[in-house]
């Protein structure tokens, strides 16, 4: 497999492309929508450097970058790409996550009041996730 590039080469004219080739402006809401999924992706990344394994949510953690990374690509992939499209986020896999969510939760105490973030180095990184 040959290793791609960095970079393009193809100088900044405000544009990218797409999966396929397609050229689109950088300012547009497609590309916006992946650079954000693949910012939340870096951010859970940094999240799950500073957890120990056994902790709950750690092992889930690679699972959800991949799907962040099957959104990314879908995101990246216009309908009209001769590319077959990357899978996406089934209803199985998001009630998964939202049981998952409520099983964390159960564990907390109700909210009296407004969390500010911090407590530690992964509760904050938890918090910059969260609002990515």
């Amino acid at each position: 497999m040959k290793k791609s590039q960095l970079y393009t080469a193809t100088g900044d004219q405000g544009t990218t492309s797409l999966i396929g080739g397609q050229r689109i402006d950088k300012s547009a809401p497609r590309i916006e929508a992946y650079g954000t999924i693949d910012e939340l992706n870096s951010h859970i990344g940094l999240l799950a450097a500073h957890m120990t394994a056994d902790q709950l949510l750690a092992p889930r953690f690679p699972v959800i970058q991949s799907r962040l990374f099957d959104i990314g690509s879908s995101l990246a992939t216009p309908p009209s790409a001769d590319t077959p499209p990357a899978p996406g986020v089934d209803a199985a896999e998001i009630a998964d996550l939202e049981a998952l969510i409520d099983e964390v939760d159960a564990e907390l105490p109700p909210f009296r009041c407004f969390v500010l973030p911090g407590g530690s180095v992964a509760a904050s990184q938890a918090h910059v996730a969260r609002t990515v």
